[in-house]
């Protein structure tokens, strides 16, 4: 079968996608370890999409990404120069300046939360191209919103073939109700910050 992103891009070679670590990666932190006493103190665990490797995916999978565009040359609009370096400054402009558009102002942690949901589904990458680009030059803010308008749009058809309608009651009722997890919100800041340094911009969100 064809890959969605067309013959210059090829086929994105196996990495550990967000969701291939999400199901391989799957750990109960509650089940007691050997020997471990009943009612001994154990650490604070880890958020649950740590353990999984959510980050560590999702960079695998981003990485794949900029190689197959640099790859299709023309035919992936951030194609032009060094995507992965270009992503980076872009990245780190973001956090000192959101990009300003007529829907609204754009932050690194949009950045962050729009790429990593395009990670789930190749066929969006086109998409995720054309925005990064009008994004990163910023010679036309309508034309960059439309853009991210056209990208949300087909994340969002992504979303529903993946979860079926049911993302709303399925995944806190597995991440939060069945899952260990730091009761402290600064425990999440640090592990966020710890992952953000292994992996950049792969798990800010």
């Amino acid at each position: 079968m064809a890959s969605p992103m067309g013959p210059v891009w090829g086929r994105p070679t196996p990495t550990c996608s967000p969701a291939r670590c999400a199901r391989s990666r799957w750990t109960r932190s509650s089940t007691r370890s050997p020997g471990r006493r009943a009612g001994a103190i154990r650490p604070a665990p880890q958020p649950l999409y740590n353990r999984q490797g959510s980050a560590q995916g999702a960079y695998a999978t981003l990485l794949e990404f900029f190689r197959l565009c640099d790859r299709g040359g023309p035919n992936c609009a951030f194609s032009h120069g060094d995507p992965q370096r270009r992503y980076a400054a872009l990245a780190r402009r973001l956090l000192v300046e959101p990009a300003q558009l007529p829907d609204g102002p754009v932050t690194y942690n949009d950045l962050v939360n729009t790429t990593f949901l395009a990670m789930y589904d190749p066929a969006t990458w086109p998409a995720l191209a054309e925005y990064l680009q009008q994004l990163d030059t910023l010679t036309s803010p309508p034309a960059t919103a439309a853009a991210k308008r056209v990208l949300d749009a087909r994340l969002e058809v992504s979303s529903q073939e993946r979860y079926l309608d049911n993302e709303v009651e399925g995944r806190p009722g597995v991440a939060c109700s069945e899952s260990d997890n730091p009761d402290h919100v600064g425990a999440w800041r640090r592990a966020a910050d710890a992952a953000d340094r292994r992996f950049p911009t792969s798990a800010g969100v």
